[in-house]
Formats: C-alpha cells, structure tokens, sequence
C-alpha cells in the first residue's frame, strides 16, 4: 500500500469510516512517525466521539504511551506519544484479562 498513495488513502478512509475498528496488540509494532502522526493520528482523530474503537493491548495506557513517544528513525519524542494518547485514553476503558498465556510466550514484565 505505501507504493501506492490512493490505496493508502482508501485504506485509511475506509478505516476512519468503518462502523466498528479493532487494533488488535497495539504497541507490539515497529512505530514510525510517519505511520504514528499520519495515519494512526488521522484514524484516531477521525473516530474520536464518532464512532466505536477497541484496542487489545500486551501495554497499560502509561507503557503505551512510551510506545508511542519513541520511533526508530527520531528517537524519544513525548509530545507525539501523548498527542495519540490523547486519542485513546478518554475513549477507552480499561479492562484487565487475566490467565495462562496460550502461546507459550511470556508477557511483558513477567505477566501472563
């Protein structure tokens, strides 16, 4: 899709509009900030009181929030980080799953 600028921008219109979006494991990707400011930004911003958005997460809002703030092209950048979290954590409530990890892998910080 980068290839393709109105593939993207369908993309990204499609998901801005869709009735229900699901991030599933946000914060387990390689963040740019590209990705994070223009398209992950843009969604967020569209969605915001408009429409219903899930997140399932390995991070807690504060851990998600350092997610955002780092890129590996720029390195840390608080304000960015919590400019996104500023699009998530008033539309989300948080709630904990607890149990045994089914792949075998252990969580982040030691929990399952």
């Amino acid at each position: 899709m980068f290839e393709d600028p109105q593939k993207l921008k369908d993309t990204v219109d499609l998901l801005k509009e869709t009735d229900l979006l699901v991030f599933d494991d946000i914060g387990a990707e390689n963040m740019n900030p590209w990705l994070r400011d223009h398209v992950l930004g843009s969604i967020l911003n569209y969605r915001m009181n408009r429409k219903p958005t899930f997140f399932t997460s390995n991070h807690d809002l504060v851990n998600l929030e350092k997610h955002f703030s780092f890129t590996n092209r720029d390195g840390e950048d608080e304000f960015r980080g919590r400019r996104i979290m500023e699009r998530i954590r008033p539309f989300v409530r948080v709630v904990p799953l607890n149990g045994t990890n089914k792949r075998g892998v252990e969580a982040p910080g030691g929990k399952d």
